[in-house]
């Protein structure tokens, strides 16, 4: 059973090399298909050294479009059974490819060791979202291993024109084509806890492409006749966090007068539809329409999480 390996690499010169030793330690039939996203460090040479010493990596180059491209181009070019995706930040734990042995005929596994039994399509849909009283939440493509002719079938892909929200809904649309799928209580995979530039700072297009994603998301739900109530939970769900994520790129903005006209989105749907569903001082804030103090409050916010998060650091590199 051959399994073939996405990793989109955009400046990652830092962590491929933990990413692809992890990897390529198993001797199992795998193929290691890497897209370079148009890097301006180290890391297209570093993959080709890598494919030179191991045949079954294969590097390809593009010019910078952004990690749903550069999956989707992965995709067509993949010749294993199944294919799982690994972010370049990340690496495998060791003996992850005993995973490899539970692969059977499945179009879909979840490789989580928080969900128990065999959910219905419904709860798997909460998962995926967020929208569960378990705090579970696996929108992200990693951890998940994939039938390739079942995407191939669908035609499943990432959205190009999203730049938050396409892992979920590739992960939602996959589950509603799905005609079967597993949960494996099986971890193997180390995610990278890093904060990039693009959150540290406000991106003009995410509010039209945020708006886009709940269009997507609602089309979903109504051309597969989803369950009404777990549709409805999961965009009320998806809306309240959206506004929180939106507050928080707008605060990266040096100063208030620059941000004011950004706040007008909340006027307008669908987010005008989420502000009465959160009663935190936050979204009390938005109903009142207090967006200077709006604006300070997510600021203060989030100094205070940095500051806190290299405390941590600190902390942790004196031990």
């Amino acid at each position: 059973m051959k399994l073939s390996i996405i990793i989109p690499a955009y400046n990652a010169e830092k962590y491929i090399n933990e990413c692809l030793d992890s990897i390529i330690a198993t001797k199992k039939d795998i193929e290691v298909i890497i897209m370079d996203d148009g890097s301006k460090d180290s890391t297209l040479r570093i993959c080709n050294e890598y494919s030179k010493k191991d045949s079954r990596v294969k590097v390809y180059s593009k010019p910078n479009g952004g990690v749903s491209a550069a999956r989707n181009d992965c995709l067509e070019k993949i010749t294993g059974d199944y294919v799982m995706f690994v972010d370049s930040d990340d690496y495998l734990l060791e003996g992850w490819d005993a995973l490899i042995d539970y692969l059977s005929d499945k179009d879909i596994y979840y490789l989580d060791s928080h969900i128990t039994g065999h959910p219905d399509k419904n709860r798997m849909l909460r998962y995926i979202s967020g929208a569960n009283e378990e705090n579970i939440c696996i929108p992200v493509p990693f951890n998940k291993v994939y039938k390739s002719s079942f995407l191939q079938e669908h035609n499943l892909k990432f959205k190009v024109d999203l730049i938050n929200g396409e892992d979920m809904l590739f992960n939602l649309e996959a589950l509603l084509q799905a005609e079967s799928y597993q949960i494996i209580d099986y971890e193997y995979y180390y995610y990278r806890e890093t904060i990039g530039q693009t959150t540290k700072r406000f991106d003009e297009r995410i509010i039209d492409s945020d708006t886009r994603f709940h269009r997507y998301a609602a089309d979903l739900f109504r051309r597969y006749k989803t369950d009404e109530k777990t549709a409805a939970d999961i965009r009320n769900f998806s809306l309240t966090n959206a506004v929180v994520v939106i507050l928080d790129r707008i605060s990266y903005i040096d100063r208030y007068s620059e941000a004011k006209e950004k706040y007008a989105f909340l006027e307008r749907k669908p987010y005008s539809s989420a502000l009465h569903k959160g009663d935190s001082f936050l979204f009390k804030l938005c109903r009142a329409r207090r967006y200077r103090t709006l604006f300070y409050y997510m600021k203060s916010r989030n100094r205070f999480s940095m500051a806190k998060k290299n405390v941590k650091e600190f902390i942790s590199k004196k031990k």
